[in-house]
């Protein structure tokens, strides 16, 4: 994959692949939150919880046991499902312990999406769906060509503050706010700040805000 294949990519599966060495599981299993919560509604609600804890795992807020035992619970009220039931197994598939890659989440995340219309919108919804998919990693993962690393100087308590309050928050709406921030602490990359003041998508992980918190 190149460059401009990641960049115009409207399918994450290749793009998951040519990471699938350097991307961490936290942003593994954030990309498969962000899936499950682009398709929210069609999530019945006791999976909810899932998708919760799959990313409180992920920043080391809940423990391995209790990862464990929600799995076990929902799994066994998976199987009772019958409509719905692709959209919580993506739910599910957030809290393996290792988010794989194929085809977990993603691919469950579309099949819940087409729902009980025609094989013509089908098709129309697939396409649709994972062109966000490959939009929302890209949110999450950045360039894997362009390595970049925040200077210390930019890293103002303002700085600090916005991004700390975005990812808490999920206050995507702020970014631009925070690209103003970075610019004025000196931060010139267009990079980061066209990202920030881009239409998105952004979710969980956004690859500036984890660049500015020191997250992997």
């Amino acid at each position: 994959m190149t460059e401009t294949d990641w960049l115009t990519c409207d399918h994450p599966y290749a793009m998951l692949e040519h990471v699938k060495r350097t991307a961490s599981d936290r942003k593994r299993r954030l990309f498969a939150t962000g899936c499950c919560r682009r398709i929210w509604p069609l999530i019945p609600s006791c999976f909810h919880e899932a998708v919760d804890v799959a990313e409180a795992y992920g920043d080391g807020l809940v423990t391995n046991k209790v990862r464990k035992s929600l799995e076990k619970r929902l799994r066994t009220r998976w199987q009772e499902l019958h409509f719905g039931g692709s959209a919580a197994y993506a739910a599910l598939e957030c809290l393996k312990k290792d988010v794989g890659w194929h085809p977990g989440s993603p691919h469950s995340a579309v099949q819940a999406a087409w729902g009980k219309e025609s094989l013509a919108r089908q098709v129309e919804i697939c396409s649709t769906e994972f062109a966000a998919q490959a939009a929302l990693l890209r949110d999450i993962i950045g360039n894997p060509f362009y390595r970049l690393k925040v200077d210390l100087a930019y890293q103002t308590p303002t700085v600090t503050a916005l991004a700390t309050g975005i990812y808490a928050e999920q206050a995507h709406d702020r970014l631009p706010i925070l690209a103003d921030a970075l610019q004025e602490a000196g931060c010139e990359d267009r990079n980061v700040l066209d990202h920030c003041r881009g239409d998105g998508p952004h979710a969980r992980g956004c690859w500036v805000v984890d660049l500015v918190l020191g997250k992997d």
